[in-house]
């Protein structure tokens, strides 16, 4: 039986109490958070997990995002997940289809919808320049529920072996991402669970290379189908061609890396809602979601032109009167 929206929040909220509950300090209400429903839809955690509680971005983790030898280790990305997570759910477990689902909310509810990306025309090789909407992006169908132990299985069409094979995780993706491994066999290997019933990692990485082309060109395309995640593709018209071509976009981690000079911009910003905004000490400038943070300066901008108007007008009225004086003397 599905859950109500209010249900659903209320088992997510009682999951939290459990994750804090030996904390004393810990006030989940102290930022702005939400819920996310995720693609995997509960099929390959333990506990079901179809859902999670999410605080939005702030300059707490933007600032770790700007840092690019974090960036790099992989580090920063599970520091800020671990920060933003409020359910009691473990971040080492999390799909790689769902982090990137999150990466969508929590880039999409900062800087907003729009993505600009550079597109070469398979006719023409020319580079368009494509503006795309990141809520216009659906999750992808399952076509192929996992098995108790969150796996998925299918037989190769030509060597006709079975293979069991696992979903990969977050984890996995920024291990790939490092060893730069995200196309390459070696992450097949490394997902791949049994060959024939084989389990031994040893055999299977000898028996994998003599597999023909085209069992492995099925693999990688089930391992596509049949991970969970967000449906990417889109198509576009050449701008040099005048041609169709259809193509999609990796989110990975560079969805949510920022420049290391949009430091600065963070710590302009902060500084100036605890410098104007009434009541807002550095701390809670630092909390701010970044879109709150954004439409606080806007504000503060607006007041302080509007007084600068004002001020501007008395001055004209003052030099008016002072001019009126001289002449009457």
């Amino acid at each position: 039986m599905e859950l109500s929206d209010k249900e659903q929040i209320s088992k997510l909220l009682s999951k939290v109490d459990e994750k804090h509950k030996n904390s004393i300090d810990i006030d989940i209400l102290d930022r702005q958070f939400s819920i996310l429903n995720l693609p995997s839809q509960g099929h390959y955690y333990p506990d079901n997990t179809k859902s999670l509680l999410i605080r939005y971005l702030s300059a707490k983790e933007e600032t770790v995002l700007t840092d690019e030898l974090l960036m790099e280790s992989g580090h920063a990305l599970h520091l800020v997940l671990q920060n933003l997570i409020i359910s009691d759910f473990d971040i080492d477990g999390l799909l790689a289809g769902d982090f990137h689902a999150i990466s969508m909310f929590l880039r999409s509810n900062a800087y907003g919808n729009k993505i600009d990306l550079d597109v070469q025309c398979p006719h023409c090789s020319f580079e368009n320049k494509v503006k795309l909407q990141l809520d216009t992006f659906k999750m992808k169908d399952i076509k192929m529920l996992p098995n108790d132990f969150g796996r998925v299985t299918c037989q190769l069409p030509y060597s006709k072996q079975m293979v069991s094979m696992r979903i990969p995780t977050f984890k996995d993706e920024m291990r790939f991402s490092r060893l730069n491994q995200e196309n390459s066999l070696e992450r097949i290997y490394g997902l791949i669970h049994s060959l024939d019933e084989e389990e031994d990692k040893v055999v299977i990485r000898n028996v994998m290379p003599n597999l023909p082309i085209r069992d492995m060109r099925f693999l990688k395309s089930f391992l596509e189908e049949n991970t969970p995640g967000v449906d990417t593709s889109f198509v576009h018209k050449c701008e040099n061609c005048d041609r169709d071509f259809g193509s999609s976009f990796n989110m990975g981690e560079g969805l949510l890396k920022l420049p290391s000079r949009y430091q600065e911009v963070v710590m302009n910003e902060v500084f100036l809602c605890h410098y104007y905004g009434k009541g807002i000490t550095k701390e809670n400038a630092e909390k701010m979601p970044a879109f709150h943070r954004s439409w606080t300066i806007r504000r503060i901008q607006e007041e302080l032109d509007k007084k600068q108007k004002e001020e501007e007008k008395a001055q004209k009225r003052s030099s008016g009167k002072s001019s009126n004086r001289r002449g009457r003397g």
